[in-house]
């Protein structure tokens, strides 16, 4: 299923591989996702004004409804030489306008920033050559395979290392998860994975292979 989230993933990554050749049209999408946040900003800023203007507008009718009260009009002449008048049967109230003001307060949400522990590629040099692995995608954004690698509630070892180069000498980077013994377990654990895991295309790598192209390409 595409999810607004595997969108930007694949934006990104493709901007990288083209930013040189398409200059202009990133540019020009710089430019028009500048101006939608412009205009987001200001219609939330219209809507505050609004609502703040009609909460002022309700403590205003609250208190003139409360000086009505206080003090009462009472019609002259109503009342003969020496006698009192019941000032209840005199005065005008309010038709009863009850307003409730709701002020809804967002719910703190906490998020885990704290990066997860991630493995170099001289982990993966150190691994068993005759076992096997799992990656999740690559990129030539780091920070975005960390931030991937967020997502995984797992104990297993997470790693992210350099395994080859894109045309302009820019360094890709990988994303693998657990060491397995046999194609079978690496291969029960991939049928394994949730939805929000399998959005990422994982595969499974022979130890063996990932070593070699670590070495090929310079141990980083």
């Amino acid at each position: 299923m595409i999810t607004p989230y595997k969108i930007t993933r694949r934006y990104r990554r493709y901007r990288f591989y083209n930013q040189d050749a398409y200059r202009s049209l990133f540019l020009a999408l710089d430019v028009s996702f500048f101006l939608i946040k412009v205009a987001v900003i200001a219609g939330l800023l219209l809507l505050a004004f609004k609502l703040y203007s009609n909460y002022s507008n309700t403590q205003n009718t609250t208190m003139e409804a409360s000086a009505t009260l206080k003090s009462p009009s009472i019609e002259p002449g109503s009342a003969g030489a020496g006698q009192t008048t019941d000032p209840s049967e005199n005065t005008e109230l309010p038709e009863h306008n009850e307003t409730t003001a709701l002020i809804s307060t967002p719910k703190t949400q906490s998020i885990d920033t704290e990066s997860k522990p991630l493995e170099t590629g001289r982990w993966v040099l150190e691994q068993d050559n005759s076992k096997y692995t799992i990656q999740f995608g690559s990129s030539p954004d780091r920070q975005l395979l960390i931030q991937d690698a967020q997502q995984f509630d797992s104990t297993e070892p997470m790693a992210i290392y350099v395994f080859k180069r894109t045309p302009t000498n820019r360094p890709v980077y990988g994303l693998a998860r657990g060491v397995y013994d046999s194609l079978d377990h690496a291969s029960q654990s991939l049928t394994q994975l949730p939805p929000e895991l399998k959005i990422f295309d994982p595969w499974i790598r022979p130890i063996n292979k990932l070593q070699d192209q670590i070495r090929d390409i310079g141990l980083q």
